[in-house]
This record gives C-alpha cells, sequence and structure tokens, in this order.
C-alpha cells in the first residue's frame, strides 16, 4: 500500500511539475524571427546579453557583405569579408562570431 501512495505521490509532484514549467513559458524568444525592418534571411548572431541581425550577400568567389541590424531592426551598418591567400571565403565565413559595433569578429 506505501508503495502505490509513493507512486501516485511522485506522479504528481511530476505532473505538478510539468504544468508549472509549461506556464511560465514565455514562447518564441526575440532572437528566434528577425524583426519587421530586417529581411527574412538575416539570422542572429550574439548571446544572451544582445547581439545583432546579420544578412549576407555573396558578391563573387572572394567577397561577401553583410548587412548588420540592431535587435529593433534598425539598420546599423555593412561590412566587408574578402577571400585572401591564406584563408578561404567559406571557411571565413564559418569564424563569423560576433559584431563589435565597428567590425564583424572572426573566431581564429
Amino acid at each position: 500500500m506505501r508503495k502505490i501512495m509513493f507512486i501516485i505521490v511522485l506522479i504528481i509532484f511530476i505532473l505538478v511539475g510539468y504544468i508549472i514549467l509549461f506556464l511560465l513559458q514565455d514562447g518564441p524568444s526575440p532572437q528566434d524571427y528577425p524583426p519587421n525592418d530586417a529581411p527574412s534571411s538575416a539570422y542572429y548572431l550574439g548571446g544572451t546579453d544582445g547581439g545583432v541581425w546579420v544578412d549576407t550577400i555573396r558578391v563573387n568567389k572572394t567577397r561577401v557583405d553583410y548587412i548588420i541590424y540592431l535587435e529593433s531592426g534598425k539598420l546599423v551598418d555593412t561590412c566587408k569579408l574578402i577571400a585572401d591567400d591564406k584563408v578561404s571565403l567559406n571557411k571565413k565565413i564559418s569564424r563569423v562570431i560576433g559584431y563589435n559595433g565597428k567590425n564583424l569578429i572572426i573566431d581564429k
């Protein structure tokens, strides 16, 4: 009898925990979808303390232009990423990890 009661109480606690977690969810994060002023192709680059929306436009085999938008959707900057002899353009693109207000930050 005690085992059955223990199992019932345990199930109730688990169900109440899931219900509370479900009710406390805020819904989609603002980083899930670009703001209205940024194109739908833009992706979020940042962390929990903030970031920017980035849209990339491949100009040719050796150059990519980045258009930077604030979280509000306001256009703030454009940057170029150009291939050099040491690192291919695709490798540079995959290493972009942030934006510091002036330049793209590329992981080494």
